[in-house]
């Protein structure tokens, strides 16, 4: 009558374990898929969408942000190497559209829900560092170095890169054109020889350009002189 129970093992009277729970798990996706798709989620937070959602420097986090039309629902649903946590922010007893309620801008996935998001998961990994910490000082053990105390790296493939203003919609930054210059054209060096025929001259050059990145057009060489009159 009070509701499920969790049971982690039975013991027999005088303390011998007769049955343990054990946590079995089951693979639902490929490493390899799993890997990319992590790695894709890091850069909705690195870059995309979800940068408010950024733990700090070299701490894990991935995610992927939402936004329904006119801003009546929002979520932010993202992951460390300890937690995985939804945020969502909107109206519990109706569909209001929230299209100014963030500094007069409209709420979406990259906003409240990942500024909560953040704010969530670092007060919880505090929590879970503290509790480790006093476990290890109940067992007489040194303190932990800082950087164990901390979520797990990014993935070595994420590559941070300066972030760039990205609708909603999206969940990385478009890729900005380097702007180009048009090719010069290349300058020709001709030669030609002439062939007198009965008194006339036939001029027959052919130019070949050097021109940096275009061929050039070169200028062929001038004919040979007609032949006197005989």
């Amino acid at each position: 009558e009070d509701g499920p129970v969790g049971i982690e093992s039975v013991k027999a009277a005088d303390g011998k374990v007769l049955a343990k729970n054990r946590i079995q798990s089951t693979p639902v996706l490929q490493r390899k898929l799993a890997d990319e798709t992590v790695s894709i989620m890091t850069t909705v937070i690195s870059q995309g969408t979800g940068r408010r959602a950024a733990l700090g420097p070299g701490q894990f986090a991935a995610g992927k942000t939402g936004t329904t039309e006119n801003s009546g629902d929002a979520w932010f649903v993202g992951f460390s190497d300890r937690l995985t946590v939804a945020v969502w922010v909107g109206y519990a007893d109706m569909l209001k559209p929230m299209l100014t309620e963030f500094a007069g801008q409209p709420v979406e996935g990259g906003t409240f829900p990942a500024l909560i998001w953040h704010d969530f998961m670092v007060a919880a990994t505090n929590i879970v560092n503290g509790r480790r910490a006093k476990e290890r000082a109940r067992k007489g053990l040194p303190p932990l170095p800082e950087s164990d105390q901390q979520t797990s790296p990014v993935p070595a493939t994420v590559v941070p890169t300066k972030p760039s203003p990205v609708p909603e919609g999206g969940d990385t930054a478009p890729a900005v054109p380097e702007a180009t210059s048009p090719p010069a054209n290349g300058t020709g060096a001709g030669s030609g020889s002439g062939t007198p025929t009965n008194g006339t001259g036939s001029p027959s050059g052919n130019g070949n350009g050097n021109g940096p990145t275009t061929p050039g057009a070169g200028s062929g060489g001038a004919g040979g002189t007609s032949a006197p009159e005989g």
